[in-house]
């Protein structure tokens, strides 16, 4: 007997062209992770061109990734009412030919070739950001008509104002000596999240369209995978930025060297998810919690190493890719868990909020970690050696924290599975 539509497989075109569209729209986070990890290895230069201090090289990375949180959702939100293809296009840098954005990079240009090399960092965006134009037009669909939703923008401001309240004063607390309105800053970021929540409800029971879902938090098994998620990805973009400075500052590496030293994390990375498919189901609740560990084995291993004094590239590097394994794999099992924690139709808040914890863990991971490497951190191998131990053992204590509520995420009790109403 014939097979039925739901088992057979797509004609032989039409799996070419969706491998097309996926490719293309890859290139947006592979562009925002590429970017994030290049500047961190550039910091070590910039502080070296423009006399930054430590704080302000913190601001490079977490203001980057701070508004890169804020923006994500909005962006969503702006595709859902205008057009996904049209803000896609848009994000990608497609400008007239005497755009703000080509002038920038004509600058960015010149003043790389007048001997600011770390400025040609950023360069890269350019041609890969053409090439995605080019693509995007040729294979990603046409938008259909949609109706204009008014984007929330009280919660954009709200949002940014509470992670800024908590990334600030983290970054500039230990140059400026902990003053008194660091302190007022923390304590004001609660009220202030809590103003972006209750406006976010407000949004929803008005027909409006939120930035978060609320409906999805409220979930244990989703609210407890984002925790694991905003730990263990601050612990990543603290990595990125510790170690860039600890090789260059502390031990006078080359920026080359530290680049290469990444390598294995990021092939252990890409690796992980290739795994995690082939593991039995009867597993899948062990998972989150056993990438989490290895995780806590990864960056006890790289500070233990430090503290009995060994030197030498190779622990380094093997913990690196015990670390990378460990990450890829959480990161793959729990978008696999959130998946099957909600509806379908909850899929499009989903992966905005999870994009999002992700990037503002990133920038509070920055900021805090970072504060502490610098503030232990002094002149000289011995000293950078000592901190960068440090930090590592609180990764893996941050680590432990997140393997725990990645556990508690895959205990939760299930919900009942009720569709959420959708806007048109």
């Amino acid at each position: 007997m014939p097979q039925s539509n739901a088992t057979t497989p797509p004609p032989p075109a039409q799996s070419i062209r969706r491998g097309w569209v996926l490719g293309v729209l890859l290139v947006g986070p592979f562009m925002a992770q590429a970017d994030a990890t290049i500047a961190n290895v550039a910091t070590p230069s910039i502080h070296a061109d423009l006399r930054a201090s430590g704080a302000a090289l913190e601001l490079v990375v977490g203001g980057y990734l701070t508004t890169f949180a804020v923006l994500l959702i909005t962006g969503a939100r702006l595709g859902q009412s205008h057009g996904y293809r049209r803000v896609f296009l848009i994000g990608r840098r497609s400008r007239p030919a005497r755009s703000p954005a080509r002038s920038s990079v004509a600058c960015s240009c010149q003043r790389t070739l007048a001997g600011t090399h770390w400025r040609a960092i950023f360069l890269i965006n350019v041609p890969i950001a053409g090439a995605t134009v080019a693509a995007v037009r040729r294979r990603l669909p046409t938008d259909a008509r949609r109706a204009t939703r008014e984007i929330d923008l009280a919660g954009v401001a709200t949002l940014t104002i509470s992670a800024l309240l908590v990334v600030v004063p983290l970054v500039l607390g230990r140059v400026e000596g902990w003053p008194l309105w660091t302190w007022v800053c923390l304590a004001a970021s609660v009220p202030t999240f809590v103003l972006f929540l209750n406006g976010q409800r407000r949004v929803a029971s008005r027909g409006g369209a939120p930035l978060v879902n609320l409906d999805v938090l409220a979930r244990p098994a989703v609210s407890w995978s984002l925790l694991a998620v905003l730990i263990t990805t601050g612990t990543y973009y603290a990595l990125l930025f510790t170690l860039a400075e600890y090789l260059q500052q502390g031990l006078g590496d080359s920026a080359l060297i530290s680049g290469v030293t990444l390598v294995p994390w990021v092939a252990a990375f890409g690796v992980a998810g290739q795994l995690v498919q082939r593991l039995p189901a009867r597993h899948a609740a062990w998972v989150p919690a056993i990438s989490c560990l290895l995780l806590v084995t990864a960056y006890a291993a790289v500070s233990a190493t430090l503290f009995a004094g060994q030197h030498d590239g190779a622990p380094l590097i093997a913990a690196l890719a015990v670390g990378g394994l460990g990450l890829g794999v959480n990161f793959s099992a729990i978008l696999a868990h959130l998946s099957g924690a909600v509806p379908p139709g909850y899929a499009p808040d989903l992966s905005g909020i999870s994009s999002t914890t992700a990037a503002i863990g990133g920038a509070v991971g920055v900021a805090a970690f970072a504060t502490l490497y610098f503030s232990l951190s002094h002149l000289g191998p011995a000293q950078a050696t000592r901190a960068f131990a440090i930090v590592t053992a609180a990764f893996a204590a941050a680590a432990a924290v997140a393997m725990v509520a990645a556990r508690r995420a895959t205990t939760a009790p299930a919900v009942a599975r009720v569709e959420p109403v959708m806007a048109e």
